[in-house]
């Protein structure tokens, strides 16, 4: 199913044909299964609907429509590609099993030509932050996540196939609030 969807996505030239009700779907199947290659494909296609082409044409907030007509501004059209930015390029995600982000999963996923990514989100239970950066071929993590909270840190290669992982270093440290 995965790989049908993902065909369907490349067969459209990586235009978003999903609507705006789909797209939030689309959006978090992709980085459910670790393909944001996919989602920043689609976010950063120009010449086609999208988040990429609605800043081309000037916007500065979402529009309304999948034209970017600028008569219309500040909608939540298109906003998954900036929940997208949360929880898939800086991979900060609740765990199902510690509500109100007491246990947090950060599971960044690195992709295109992109050599780093910051987000950071105030929690009930205090400040989560992470960044990452690629430099020299060496991927460095930085999490702090508030007290009382417990994180699990995934992280893949940003290049898929066996050949790339072998030669991925992980260098992550971890902050902690006090």
């Amino acid at each position: 199913m995965l790989d049908r969807l993902i065909q369907n996505v490349r067969c459209n030239t990586n235009r978003v044909t999903a609507g705006d009700i789909g797209f939030r779907f689309l959006v978090e199947a992709l980085r459910a299964h670790g393909r944001s290659d996919v989602v920043f494909d689609l976010v950063t296609q120009q010449d086609g609907p999208g988040y990429a082409m609605q800043l081309a044409k000037g916007a500065t907030t979402l529009t309304e429509t999948w034209d970017a007509s600028l008569y219309s501004r500040n909608h939540c059209m298109l906003g998954h590609a900036e929940e997208w930015f949360y929880t898939g390029l800086a991979g900060i995600n609740p765990d199902p099993a510690g509500p109100g982000f007491r246990r947090l999963i950060i599971a960044p996923q690195p992709v295109g030509d992109l050599t780093w990514a910051k987000a950071s989100f105030d929690s009930m239970s205090g400040r989560v932050e992470s960044s990452w950066k690629i430099s020299h071929g060496l991927f460095q993590l930085d999490i702090v996540i508030p007290p009382n909270t417990t994180a699990m840190v995934r992280v893949q290669p940003k290049e898929r196939g066996p050949s790339k992982k072998a030669k991925n270093r992980l260098l992550a440290r971890a902050a902690f609030s006090s």
